[in-house]
Protein backbone atom coordinates (compact mmCIF):
# COMPACT_ATOMS: atom_id res chain seq x y z
CA UNK A 1 0.00 0.00 0.00
CA UNK A 2 1.26 3.45 -0.18
CA UNK A 3 0.03 6.21 2.27
CA UNK A 4 0.12 9.82 1.16
CA UNK A 5 0.21 12.07 4.14
CA UNK A 6 1.56 15.87 5.35
CA UNK A 7 3.77 14.81 7.83
CA UNK A 8 2.15 16.35 10.72
CA UNK A 9 1.94 15.41 14.31
CA UNK A 10 -0.86 13.00 13.72
CA UNK A 11 0.04 11.38 10.80
CA UNK A 12 3.52 10.78 12.29
CA UNK A 13 1.84 8.26 15.10
CA UNK A 14 -0.68 7.49 12.27
CA UNK A 15 2.34 6.02 10.42
CA UNK A 16 4.11 4.60 13.54
CA UNK A 17 0.51 2.41 14.33
CA UNK A 18 0.14 1.34 10.71
CA UNK A 19 3.90 0.50 10.10
CA UNK A 20 3.49 -2.30 13.13
CA UNK A 21 0.28 -3.83 11.50
CA UNK A 22 1.17 -7.30 9.70
CA UNK A 23 -1.81 -6.75 7.73
CA UNK A 24 -0.38 -4.09 5.53
CA UNK A 25 2.86 -4.03 3.51
CA UNK A 26 4.10 -0.29 2.69
CA UNK A 27 5.38 0.66 0.23
CA UNK A 28 5.91 3.99 -0.60
CA UNK A 29 5.29 7.19 1.19
CA UNK A 30 4.26 10.59 -0.39
CA UNK A 31 4.47 13.65 1.37
CA UNK A 32 1.87 16.52 0.69
CA UNK A 33 2.59 19.72 1.70
CA UNK A 34 -0.32 21.70 3.64
CA UNK A 35 -0.30 24.99 5.92
CA UNK A 36 1.40 23.46 8.94
CA UNK A 37 3.77 21.33 7.07
CA UNK A 38 6.60 21.65 4.47
CA UNK A 39 7.03 18.99 2.41
CA UNK A 40 11.08 18.42 1.62
CA UNK A 41 11.40 18.58 4.96
CA UNK A 42 8.82 16.62 6.16
CA UNK A 43 10.06 14.16 3.68
CA UNK A 44 13.86 14.47 5.56
CA UNK A 45 11.61 13.26 8.70
CA UNK A 46 9.99 10.13 6.75
CA UNK A 47 12.90 8.88 6.22
CA UNK A 48 14.45 9.14 9.37
CA UNK A 49 11.18 7.65 11.10
CA UNK A 50 11.33 5.14 8.20
CA UNK A 51 14.56 3.95 9.64
CA UNK A 52 12.82 3.80 13.58
CA UNK A 53 10.58 1.46 12.00
CA UNK A 54 12.60 -0.58 9.59
CA UNK A 55 11.05 0.18 7.08
CA UNK A 56 14.53 2.07 5.56
CA UNK A 57 13.66 0.75 1.89
CA UNK A 58 10.60 2.43 1.57
CA UNK A 59 10.63 5.06 -1.22
CA UNK A 60 9.54 8.73 -0.42
CA UNK A 61 8.21 10.90 -2.78
CA UNK A 62 7.06 14.59 -2.56
CA UNK A 63 3.90 16.32 -3.82
CA UNK A 64 3.64 19.60 -5.38
CA UNK A 65 4.93 22.98 -3.77
CA UNK A 66 2.41 24.98 -4.79
CA UNK A 67 0.01 23.45 -2.05
CA UNK A 68 2.15 25.68 0.44
CA UNK A 69 0.98 28.53 1.93
CA UNK A 70 3.32 31.17 1.21
CA UNK A 71 3.63 29.75 -2.50
CA UNK A 72 3.32 32.54 -4.69
CA UNK A 73 0.55 30.92 -7.12
CA UNK A 74 1.15 32.72 -10.28
CA UNK A 75 4.64 31.33 -10.81
CA UNK A 76 2.74 28.00 -11.65
CA UNK A 77 0.10 30.03 -14.15
CA UNK A 78 -0.46 26.66 -16.48
CA UNK A 79 -0.71 24.16 -13.96
CA UNK A 80 -4.03 22.77 -13.70
CA UNK A 81 -4.41 22.99 -9.74
CA UNK A 82 -2.53 26.83 -9.33
CA UNK A 83 -5.87 28.50 -8.94
CA UNK A 84 -7.99 25.33 -7.00
CA UNK A 85 -5.31 25.30 -4.24
CA UNK A 86 -6.26 29.71 -3.41
CA UNK A 87 -8.84 27.55 -1.21
CA UNK A 88 -5.88 26.52 1.21
CA UNK A 89 -5.70 29.72 1.82
CA UNK A 90 -8.06 30.26 4.49
CA UNK A 91 -6.37 27.71 6.87
CA UNK A 92 -4.72 29.41 9.37
CA UNK A 93 -0.54 29.66 8.79
CA UNK A 94 1.40 27.92 11.36
CA UNK A 95 5.04 28.41 12.11
CA UNK A 96 5.94 24.58 10.56
CA UNK A 97 8.49 24.78 13.32
CA UNK A 98 6.39 21.79 15.51
CA UNK A 99 5.76 20.07 12.86
CA UNK A 100 9.24 20.05 10.87
CA UNK A 101 11.32 19.06 14.29
CA UNK A 102 8.16 17.03 15.63
CA UNK A 103 7.96 18.81 18.95
CA UNK A 104 11.60 18.52 19.51
CA UNK A 105 11.39 14.57 19.20
CA UNK A 106 13.07 14.23 16.09
CA UNK A 107 17.10 14.57 17.27
CA UNK A 108 15.99 12.66 20.35
CA UNK A 109 14.51 9.23 18.77
CA UNK A 110 14.74 9.02 15.13
CA UNK A 111 17.88 7.52 13.55
CA UNK A 112 19.59 9.48 10.49
CA UNK A 113 18.76 8.65 7.30
CA UNK A 114 21.44 8.48 4.60
CA UNK A 115 18.67 9.48 2.48
CA UNK A 116 18.42 12.84 1.35
CA UNK A 117 16.12 15.06 0.40
CA UNK A 118 18.33 17.25 -1.85
CA UNK A 119 20.70 19.50 -2.50
CA UNK A 120 20.14 23.59 -2.07
CA UNK A 121 19.04 26.05 -4.94
CA UNK A 122 19.27 29.48 -5.04
CA UNK A 123 16.85 31.91 -3.45
CA UNK A 124 16.31 34.67 -0.70
CA UNK A 125 17.05 32.45 2.07
CA UNK A 126 20.35 30.95 0.73
CA UNK A 127 21.65 33.67 -1.91
CA UNK A 128 25.30 32.35 -1.46
CA UNK A 129 24.53 29.76 -4.23
CA UNK A 130 25.72 30.61 -7.68
CA UNK A 131 22.67 31.32 -9.50
CA UNK A 132 23.79 28.81 -12.42
CA UNK A 133 23.31 25.87 -10.18
CA UNK A 134 20.12 25.99 -10.27
CA UNK A 135 18.38 24.05 -13.12
CA UNK A 136 16.43 26.30 -15.59
CA UNK A 137 12.96 24.71 -15.31
CA UNK A 138 13.26 24.53 -11.15
CA UNK A 139 11.84 27.81 -9.35
CA UNK A 140 14.01 30.09 -6.82
CA UNK A 141 13.65 28.33 -3.41
CA UNK A 142 15.47 28.26 0.16
CA UNK A 143 17.86 25.38 0.90
CA UNK A 144 14.71 23.51 3.06
CA UNK A 145 12.57 23.79 -0.50
CA UNK A 146 14.60 21.47 -2.50
CA UNK A 147 11.71 20.09 -5.29
CA UNK A 148 13.14 16.84 -6.79
CA UNK A 149 12.80 17.00 -10.19
CA UNK A 150 10.74 14.53 -12.20
CA UNK A 151 12.58 11.50 -13.59
CA UNK A 152 12.26 11.33 -17.19
CA UNK A 153 13.21 7.63 -17.87
CA UNK A 154 10.60 6.10 -15.73
CA UNK A 155 10.83 2.35 -15.04
CA UNK A 156 10.01 0.29 -12.19
CA UNK A 157 13.64 -0.30 -11.06
CA UNK A 158 15.35 2.82 -11.86
CA UNK A 159 12.81 5.26 -10.27
CA UNK A 160 15.21 7.60 -7.48
CA UNK A 161 14.18 7.01 -4.19
CA UNK A 162 12.86 10.71 -3.45
CA UNK A 163 10.89 11.38 -6.30
CA UNK A 164 7.71 13.25 -7.21
CA UNK A 165 4.19 12.16 -5.96
CA UNK A 166 2.89 10.82 -9.27
CA UNK A 167 5.93 9.35 -10.77
CA UNK A 168 6.35 7.04 -7.37
CA UNK A 169 2.36 6.32 -7.37
CA UNK A 170 2.90 4.90 -11.20
CA UNK A 171 5.98 2.87 -9.83
CA UNK A 172 3.90 1.17 -7.78
CA UNK A 173 0.33 1.50 -8.32
CA UNK A 174 1.13 1.39 -12.42
CA UNK A 175 3.87 -0.94 -12.32
CA UNK A 176 3.70 -2.41 -9.16
CA UNK A 177 1.12 -4.65 -7.40
CA UNK A 178 -0.50 -1.83 -5.03
CA UNK A 179 -4.31 -1.69 -4.79
CA UNK A 180 -4.79 0.04 -1.54
CA UNK A 181 -3.77 4.21 -0.59
CA UNK A 182 -4.47 5.89 2.80
CA UNK A 183 -4.50 9.69 2.75
CA UNK A 184 -4.78 11.62 5.62
CA UNK A 185 -3.64 14.55 4.33
CA UNK A 186 -4.97 16.71 1.09
CA UNK A 187 -5.62 14.79 -2.27
CA UNK A 188 -3.00 17.15 -4.18
CA UNK A 189 -0.72 14.44 -4.99
CA UNK A 190 -3.00 11.88 -5.33
CA UNK A 191 -4.80 14.04 -7.85
CA UNK A 192 -1.52 14.51 -9.32
CA UNK A 193 -1.20 10.90 -10.14
CA UNK A 194 -4.76 11.08 -11.80
CA UNK A 195 -3.78 13.32 -14.30
CA UNK A 196 -0.87 12.67 -15.18
CA UNK A 197 -0.89 8.83 -15.44
CA UNK A 198 -4.71 7.85 -15.62
CA UNK A 199 -4.42 3.97 -16.62
CA UNK A 200 -2.22 3.64 -13.71
CA UNK A 201 -4.43 5.93 -11.12
CA UNK A 202 -7.61 3.63 -12.21
CA UNK A 203 -6.02 0.59 -10.89
CA UNK A 204 -6.55 1.63 -7.67
CA UNK A 205 -9.00 -0.47 -5.40
CA UNK A 206 -9.32 0.54 -2.27
CA UNK A 207 -9.08 4.13 -1.11
CA UNK A 208 -8.79 5.05 2.80
CA UNK A 209 -8.94 8.57 3.72
CA UNK A 210 -9.55 11.00 6.80
CA UNK A 211 -11.35 13.60 5.05
CA UNK A 212 -14.33 15.80 5.52
CA UNK A 213 -17.08 16.34 7.98
CA UNK A 214 -20.61 15.14 6.43
CA UNK A 215 -23.23 15.53 9.43
CA UNK A 216 -21.05 18.19 11.89
CA UNK A 217 -19.24 21.10 11.67
CA UNK A 218 -15.88 21.76 10.05
CA UNK A 219 -12.37 22.23 12.44
CA UNK A 220 -11.13 25.67 10.48
CA UNK A 221 -12.89 27.86 12.69
CA UNK A 222 -11.64 30.81 11.89
CA UNK A 223 -13.29 31.15 7.91
CA UNK A 224 -16.82 31.20 9.35
CA UNK A 225 -18.97 29.84 12.52
CA UNK A 226 -20.97 27.94 10.29
CA UNK A 227 -18.13 26.40 7.60
CA UNK A 228 -18.42 22.48 6.98
CA UNK A 229 -15.06 22.73 6.23
CA UNK A 230 -12.30 20.03 7.20
CA UNK A 231 -9.10 20.73 6.91
CA UNK A 232 -7.66 18.38 4.43
CA UNK A 233 -10.99 18.87 2.61
CA UNK A 234 -10.56 22.64 1.97
CA UNK A 235 -6.82 22.55 1.90
CA UNK A 236 -7.46 21.23 -2.16
CA UNK A 237 -11.33 20.74 -2.58
CA UNK A 238 -11.02 20.49 -6.21
CA UNK A 239 -8.45 17.91 -6.28
CA UNK A 240 -10.70 15.64 -3.78
CA UNK A 241 -13.63 16.09 -5.78
CA UNK A 242 -11.97 14.60 -9.14
CA UNK A 243 -11.00 11.74 -6.56
CA UNK A 244 -13.67 10.77 -5.35
CA UNK A 245 -15.79 10.97 -8.23
CA UNK A 246 -13.76 8.83 -9.90
CA UNK A 247 -13.89 5.11 -10.55
CA UNK A 248 -12.32 4.04 -7.66
CA UNK A 249 -14.36 1.14 -6.23
CA UNK A 250 -13.68 1.05 -2.69
CA UNK A 251 -13.72 4.43 -0.46
CA UNK A 252 -13.50 4.70 3.17
CA UNK A 253 -13.52 8.18 4.36
CA UNK A 254 -13.43 8.87 7.78
CA UNK A 255 -14.78 12.56 8.31
CA UNK A 256 -14.84 14.28 11.87
CA UNK A 257 -18.45 12.77 12.42
CA UNK A 258 -16.19 9.71 13.65
CA UNK A 259 -13.49 11.48 14.95
CA UNK A 260 -15.37 13.66 16.87
CA UNK A 261 -16.21 10.58 18.76
CA UNK A 262 -12.78 10.04 19.82
CA UNK A 263 -10.87 12.94 21.81
CA UNK A 264 -7.75 12.39 23.44
CA UNK A 265 -8.11 11.13 26.67
CA UNK A 266 -6.00 11.11 30.37
CA UNK A 267 -6.58 7.17 30.82
CA UNK A 268 -4.27 6.86 27.04
CA UNK A 269 -2.28 9.55 27.58
CA UNK A 270 -1.36 7.56 30.43
CA UNK A 271 -1.10 4.29 28.59
CA UNK A 272 1.12 6.01 26.19
CA UNK A 273 3.97 6.22 29.09
CA UNK A 274 3.89 2.44 29.76
CA UNK A 275 5.01 1.63 26.52
CA UNK A 276 8.33 0.20 26.49
CA UNK A 277 9.83 -0.22 22.96
CA UNK A 278 11.72 2.56 21.60
CA UNK A 279 8.66 3.43 18.79
CA UNK A 280 6.57 3.56 21.82
CA UNK A 281 8.62 6.24 24.05
CA UNK A 282 8.85 8.28 20.66
CA UNK A 283 5.24 8.19 19.86
CA UNK A 284 4.49 8.82 23.62
CA UNK A 285 6.34 12.27 24.00
CA UNK A 286 5.45 13.48 21.08
CA UNK A 287 1.51 12.88 21.89
CA UNK A 288 2.51 14.33 25.59
CA UNK A 289 5.04 17.68 23.64
CA UNK A 290 1.58 18.46 21.77
CA UNK A 291 -0.77 18.01 24.90
CA UNK A 292 1.89 20.53 26.76
CA UNK A 293 1.97 23.22 24.07
CA UNK A 294 -1.70 22.79 23.30
CA UNK A 295 -2.73 26.81 22.37
CA UNK A 296 -5.39 26.49 25.26
CA UNK A 297 -3.32 24.40 28.18
CA UNK A 298 -2.16 27.32 29.99
CA UNK A 299 -5.46 28.39 31.12
CA UNK A 300 -7.69 25.57 30.97
CA UNK A 301 -5.28 22.55 31.83
CA UNK A 302 -8.21 20.14 30.46
CA UNK A 303 -8.95 21.65 27.26
CA UNK A 304 -6.88 19.33 25.28
CA UNK A 305 -9.20 16.64 26.26
CA UNK A 306 -12.48 18.63 25.37
CA UNK A 307 -12.86 19.26 29.64
CA UNK A 308 -14.80 22.64 29.51
CA UNK A 309 -12.80 23.50 33.21
CA UNK A 310 -9.86 21.65 33.88
CA UNK A 311 -9.53 17.50 33.82
CA UNK A 312 -12.40 16.24 35.46
CA UNK A 313 -15.08 19.20 35.00
CA UNK A 314 -18.32 18.93 32.48
CA UNK A 315 -17.58 18.09 28.55
CA UNK A 316 -19.66 19.79 26.62
CA UNK A 317 -20.26 20.59 22.77
CA UNK A 318 -18.28 24.04 22.94
CA UNK A 319 -15.64 22.68 25.25
CA UNK A 320 -14.92 19.71 22.29
CA UNK A 321 -14.35 22.40 20.13
CA UNK A 322 -10.69 22.64 21.84
CA UNK A 323 -10.13 18.89 22.38
CA UNK A 324 -7.28 17.25 20.34
CA UNK A 325 -8.89 14.04 18.37
CA UNK A 326 -7.82 10.65 17.13
CA UNK A 327 -7.41 11.93 13.41
CA UNK A 328 -5.18 10.65 11.09
CA UNK A 329 -4.76 7.87 13.96
CA UNK A 330 -8.25 6.42 13.90
CA UNK A 331 -8.34 6.09 9.94
CA UNK A 332 -5.59 3.82 10.49
CA UNK A 333 -7.43 1.77 13.49
CA UNK A 334 -10.61 1.71 11.37
CA UNK A 335 -7.78 -0.12 8.61
CA UNK A 336 -6.78 -2.72 11.20
CA UNK A 337 -10.23 -3.14 12.90
CA UNK A 338 -13.15 -2.31 11.10
CA UNK A 339 -15.15 -2.82 14.23
CA UNK A 340 -14.10 0.36 15.85
CA UNK A 341 -16.62 2.16 13.84
CA UNK A 342 -19.69 1.99 12.53
CA UNK A 343 -19.83 2.33 8.64
CA UNK A 344 -22.91 4.08 6.92
CA UNK A 345 -23.17 3.45 2.86
CA UNK A 346 -23.06 6.48 1.23
CA UNK A 347 -21.17 8.61 -1.22
CA UNK A 348 -20.77 12.25 -0.82
CA UNK A 349 -20.08 14.36 -3.99
CA UNK A 350 -20.64 18.14 -2.14
CA UNK A 351 -17.10 19.22 -1.95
Amino acid sequence: MIVDYDSNIDDVVALSVLAKSPLYDIKAIVVTGTAFTNPSIGAANTYRLLELLGLANVDVGIGPYYTQPYWELEQFPSDFNSIALSYARVIPKASMFGADILMGTYDKYLPVSPRHVGAPVVGVANPKVPPQTRPADQPQLGPSLAQPRRNPTLDATTLSVCSQAADIYHKHVGLGDVRTVLCIGSMTSLHKFQVTYPDSFAKIETLYAMFGAVDVDGNVFHSSPTWKAEFNAIADPHSAKAVLSSAIPNIILVPLDATEEAPLSPDYMDSLTKLDSYEGRFVSELTHRVRNDWWCQGFNPGCFYGYSAGIGSEITAASLLDAYFFWDPLAVAVMIDPSVVEFEGTRPTTI
